[in-house]
């Protein structure tokens, strides 16, 4: 077990003798009942230990699907023998290997690359080739999204619409070049399947799901975080069984909050129609006092705590009063990245150990820093990059906002990045001071976004703004609906003490 798993454990609930009658009701169908079930797990209901009690009432050949790579290590040591843990892209990528022979799985995206440029030509001027590269650039987003989505490539309206759907942005587009990606798409997903010699991340998935690639088949499959797949990963599942397999997905509909990266947000219940599947409740949470579950029941009005559950304590704090109190180990949450970007150089600033969750996050706002930097950003002064960051921010979200699409995630990139370059004079050490806060291993103090924080769970948890839960500029159906999702789970990862963090003015910010 790694440090952090000690710390921020998959679940605190330890089985009893005396399981709840929810969790029997669960034992009892795998002992006698037949067909498939989904079990609808509130936060903190004790989930993974339930489907560990159900591995052990099984037998034959049983698969037990975990969400990353980290989760199903450590499952491994707690499922019985004769169950497989596994990943999805693990067991995709077995099915693609038995497929296919000898291949190079391809981690710097050489292979999108090549298809994407075949679609899209080199051009003779440097102002055209400009063009070429933005158009590559989104057409990389698109055809990622079209695998996981299943969208019907050659409808030129449904591309159309899971591209407005998920956000992509495609303001920099001319009308003629929007519609060229949307014409590409069945073109460039047919290119990745002849291309056989290098193998994705994305393949590793779509390849399955959708090739007729032979695939193994179990008699139990047991699927975790069901909420959070995607149509392929889906298909991909359902191929893993037959007419005598017997499958049980387990999540929460209430944590599903991944449809920016194409998650299917209606997936719990497509996977009740698929299965034909029968529903069963975890309700009690183990890891909530009584205090926190009463306000993530204005949410979700079915969690209710465990009997003997602690009232717990939650409180209102300005941040520098919470600053002094926050120790190692305890989560600092909040809606957006920029909060925590001053509350972590502030705890750093009193000599505390302070990382923000999320490399890949800080990877995104260095691409940006750099594409309005231009080839010199390295030593551009701070004060002109931010002009040019202004007005860039300003074009980008006129046109988002007339093309009736998110606002959410780029504002809140220009606002971390804003926050980032104080006190800081040229743009290449502002690109060194955003590699350096951003992390995925916990040290000292974890501040981390809500979407990264879902799983986790601490004794003490501060929310830094609450007033972003619903942040104020979700505007579309899905997103509304997230917005629900994402307070729900952020309330509901303490296991003792939550407290609600003010921001102070810019001035009380510096005297912290």
């Amino acid at each position: 077990m790694t440090q952090e798993q000690a710390k921020f454990p998959i679940e605190s609930f330890k089985p009893t003798k005396d399981p709840s009658p929810y969790q029997q009701a669960i034992y009892d169908w795998v002992r006698t009942g037949t067909g498939n079930a989904v079990v609808k797990a509130v936060a903190g209901s004790g989930k993974t230990t339930t489907i560990l009690g159900a591995l052990h009432l099984t037998t034959g050949k049983v698969l037990f699907t975990a969400f990353n790579q980290s989760i199903a290590e450590e499952l491994k040591r707690r499922a019985p023998q004769h169950v497989r843990v596994s990943t999805l892209h693990s067991l995709g990528l077995k099915a693609v290997r038995r497929a296919f022979g000898f291949f190079d799985v391809d981690q710097d995206g050489v292979k999108v690359g090549q298809v994407v440029t075949a679609s899209f030509p080199d051009e003779s001027s440097s102002e055209e080739m400009k063009r070429v590269w933005t158009m590559r650039s989104v057409a990389k987003k698109v055809l990622s999204l079209a695998k996981a989505t299943l969208v019907d490539a050659r409808d030129p309206g449904a591309v159309a619409c899971m591209i407005d759907h998920y956000g992509i942005d495609v303001d920099e587009l001319e009308e003629d070049e929007f519609d060229r990606i949307v014409a590409a798409v069945p073109v460039m997903l047919d290119g990745c399947a002849a291309n056989r010699d290098l193998v994705d991340f994305d393949d590793m998935i779509w390849m399955p799901a959708t090739l007729g690639l032979k695939i193994e088949r179990f008699d139990w499959i047991f699927v975790d975080e069901a909420q959070d797949m995607n149509r392929s990963q889906l298909e991909l599942i359902l191929r893993t069984g037959d007419e005598r397999s017997r499958f049980c997905c387990v999540g929460d509909h209430r944590q599903a909050i991944y449809g920016f990266r194409g998650a299917d947000t209606q997936a719990m219940d497509s996977t009740i129609t698929r299965l034909q599947a029968k529903v069963f409740p975890l309700s009690v949470t183990y890891r909530c006092p009584t205090s926190h579950v009463a306000l993530a029941q204005q949410i979700v009005p079915e969690i209710s705590p465990r009997p003997d559950a602690p009232e717990g304590k939650i409180a209102d704090l300005k941040l520098v009063d919470a600053l002094p109190l926050m120790t190692n180990w305890d989560l600092v949450l909040c809606r957006t990245n920029a909060p925590l970007v001053r509350v972590a150089f502030s705890l750093i600033r009193l000599g505390k150990k302070a990382s923000i969750r999320g490399r890949d996050i800080g990877s995104g706002l260095v691409s940006l820093i750099k594409k309005v930097g231009g080839r010199h950003a390295d030593v551009m002064p701070i004060d002109t990059f931010i002009g040019k960051l202004e007005k860039r921010a300003e074009k980008e979200l006129v046109k988002l906002k007339k093309a009736n699409k998110s606002t959410v995630a780029f504002t809140d990139k220009v606002e971390t990045i804003m926050v980032l370059a104080e006190q800081v004079h040229v743009v290449g050490e502002l690109i060194r001071k955003t590699e350096s806060i951003f992390e995925d291993k916990a040290q000292g103090i974890v501040c981390s976004s809500v979407h990264r924080a879902k799983g986790l769970e601490a004794e003490r948890v501060f929310i830094v703004k609450p007033e972003l839960m619903p942040h104020p500029m979700a505007e579309l159906p899905w997103e509304v609906e997230q917005e629900g999702h994402i307070k729900y789970v952020a309330l509901t990862r303490s296991k003792s003490e939550l407290y609600f963090v003010s921001m102070p003015d810019e001035d009380e910010i510096r005297r912290s």
